[in-house]
């Protein structure tokens, strides 16, 4: 292993370090109160040499929503890939399923992304060519091609990709915020919540004469 190689890794193993931290932080702490040498305290360096890996705190941010948009989006791909050859309605199904798995298993990252939403104030990343954005197209691309098929149905696709969304959204959040105690069976309640958003939109059989 050459030492160009072990420096490359050391460097991206500390700003990966920084990141996780700075994600902590602002979450617990809010952006603003958040400072370059409060992340570098943290994570035991001093605060000039944490310069050495990001420009500023603005910079820590921007690629820590990169990092988080892409896990985000990589979910649904890889979800995506997995199921190519299913029939239509597998995929739809897995695909809603992907988005909750991925707010459960990374809930830092999705109360970022979709709650704290720090570019509503920091015009960071152009939302319309974003990761998160090619996400939720994703989902959008999901209804247009159920409604093509003659098995979903909707007035608008966009509107519906958006009101599909906010009751994802909805399910996440509450899981993630919420005591356990309040869902003893939380891989019910997803279900559930699916086969709902599914019924909602299927084209239902004509009833047997």
């Amino acid at each position: 292993m050459g030492i160009h190689y072990r420096r490359k890794h050391e460097t991206e193993s500390v700003r990966q370090q920084i990141i996780e931290v700075a994600l902590e932080l602002f979450l617990n702490q809010g952006y603003e109160s958040v400072s370059m040498r409060k992340i570098a305290q943290h994570i035991q360096y001093s605060p000039t040499t944490i310069y050495n890996y990001f420009q500023d705190k603005q910079d820590v941010l921007f690629h820590l929503l990169k990092r988080g948009y892409g896990i985000f989006l990589d979910a649904l791909l890889a979800n995506t890939q997995a199921y190519a050859d299913a029939p239509f309605m597998v995929q739809f199904r897995t695909t809603l399923h992907a988005y909750i798995r991925f707010g459960r298993e990374h809930p830092d990252y999705y109360k970022l992304i979709f709650i704290y939403n720090p570019e509503q104030f920091r015009r960071l990343i152009d939302l319309s060519d974003s990761d998160r954005m090619r996400g939720l197209q994703l989902l959008e691309s999901h209804l247009r091609e159920g409604m093509e098929l003659g098995v979903l149905r909707m007035d608008d696709v966009t509107r519906a990709s958006r009101s599909v969304w906010a009751s994802l959204h909805g399910i996440v959040h509450l899981l993630n915020s919420f005591p356990p105690f309040l869902w003893p069976e939380p891989q019910l309640v997803i279900d559930d919540h699916v086969e709902m958003i599914i019924r909602s939109l299927a084209v239902m059989p004509p009833p047997q004469e």
